[in-house]
């Protein structure tokens, strides 16, 4: 069972760790206001992760990837406002009085958006339907097998998106001039702009 954990763990870590939907958006969040603002979203995909764990555990995942027209409306809408919020940035122009100020946005809303999109990705889905299966019998599964797999998904998501995060915090912090500011602001609007696109095309 280690072996088979390990292998999940591996897999689970090349798919989440490369530049995606999930991981772009963190880093736009987290160029825009930081660690603290990225930290909504980030519980919010990682919410979506367990929530997709437990389905493919309970067999169900399977169900919603025949159905997966049923989340499409979820998914482009994730996307639009992703795509919303990095044209917002982009065209945004109080930098030069307001270098420091990062535009409110309500923790809850940012948190349903990363729950969203994160439930709503069908290469998400896919990936639990074909792994999850090859690590554990879904049907005798035991509640410590469960807990170990969510405990894996939960910290190695964790590092990654904090990674990410704070990588962009850094980069904001060290870059104060008004300048560098909107040049900062900009590529957080790119960024979750690109992010939307990418949602949108997958």
């Amino acid at each position: 069972m280690t072996l088979q954990l390990l292998i999940f763990a591996a897999a689970f870590t090349a798919s989440a760790a490369p530049p995606g939907p999930d991981t772009l958006t963190v880093f736009g969040r987290g160029l825009g206001g930081g660690l603290r603002a990225a930290g909504p979203f980030i519980a919010g995909v990682t919410l979506a992760k367990i929530s997709l764990l437990s389905l493919a555990l309970l067999g169900a995942a399977e169900v919603a990837q025949r159905f997966e027209t049923a989340f499409v409306g979820v998914k482009f809408a994730g996307a639009g406002y992703l795509c919303f919020l990095g044209l917002k940035q982009l065209v945004r122009r109080d930098y030069d009085t307001q270098p420091d100020q990062v535009e409110a946005r309500s923790p809850i809303q940012d948190l349903f958006v990363g729950l969203g999109l994160g439930v709503s990705n069908p290469h998400a889905v896919l990936f639990y339907v074909a792994l999850v299966p090859t690590v554990v019998d879904v049907g005798t599964v035991s509640l410590a097998q469960y807990l170990a797999l969510v405990a894996i998904v939960v910290t190695l998501w964790l590092v990654i998106a904090v990674a990410y995060a704070g990588l962009a915090d850094r980069l904001r912090s060290v870059m104060r001039s008004r300048t560098a500011v909107r040049r900062v602001g900009r590529a957080s609007g790119a960024t979750m702009l690109g992010a939307g696109a990418l949602v949108a095309t997958r």
